[in-house]
């Protein structure tokens, strides 16, 4: 049994007897009226006598019996105060039923939060591998070998668009892409683009533009 219910019937069960405890009072608390005989339960003439040994008159008795309008008003009470228990334990009950209903609700809420936040999770395990992806792929310059690089693009701009052409596709087909791609980098954009235009495998002058993006230069 819930607490709710607990002090309902708590309270019904107060009403109840304090309803008996005024009825039985009100009824039984008065004493026999004055001037009755009063029958003396030790006087030999009387003893043996219910009412003697009681110690109260035959007349005191009658007058003692519950008057029928007052056991109805009392079964009227209680039954008034069973009726109000029955309608706050309905009341406690709906009530329960409510905070049940909106139990049920925040723990699907948490439920589909906890889906949306794997979800995300997962999202951010795609982005973080393909930034490492990206990272693997980036040609790197440090700033120590920028010097060198400068000067061999110089050299190379001092050639013939033909011929630096014909050198740096010899490179890439020694498996030296990536170097090929730092010297385009670090000669003018004027040099580099009348080299890039002797190449004559276009799958290779796009994997020299690619990777020329990705150059970049640490310290």
């Amino acid at each position: 049994m819930s607490m709710g219910k607990k002090i309902v019937v708590l309270g019904a069960l107060g009403a109840l007897s304090f309803a008996g405890a005024f009825g039985v009072s009100y009824f039984f608390g008065g004493s026999p009226p004055a001037g009755e005989p009063v029958v003396d339960g030790n006087d030999p003439l009387v003893g043996g006598a219910p009412a003697a040994q009681a110690g109260m008159s035959l007349s005191a008795l009658e007058k003692l019996r519950p008057d029928e309008a007052k056991v109805d008003e009392i079964l009227r009470l209680a039954q008034q105060a069973k009726d109000d228990l029955a309608r706050r334990t309905g009341q406690v009950e709906a009530e329960e039923q409510r905070i049940e209903m909106m139990r049920g609700d925040l723990e699907r809420q948490a439920q589909e939060l906890e889906q949306l936040r794997l979800q995300m999770a997962e999202v951010l395990r795609e982005v973080r591998k393909e930034r490492a992806l990206l990272e693997q792929s980036r040609v790197r310059i440090a700033l120590e070998e920028m010097d060198n690089l400068k000067r061999t693009a110089e050299v190379y701009e001092k050639m013939s668009p033909t011929e630096a052409a014909e050198v740096l596709m010899g490179m890439a087909k020694n498996g030296q892409v990536e170097d090929a791609a730092k010297i385009l980098h670090a000669m003018t954009v004027r040099g580099a683009g009348k080299v890039m235009g002797k190449i004559t495998d276009p799958a290779l002058t796009a994997q020299l533009s690619d990777r020329m993006k990705r150059v970049r230069t640490e310290e």
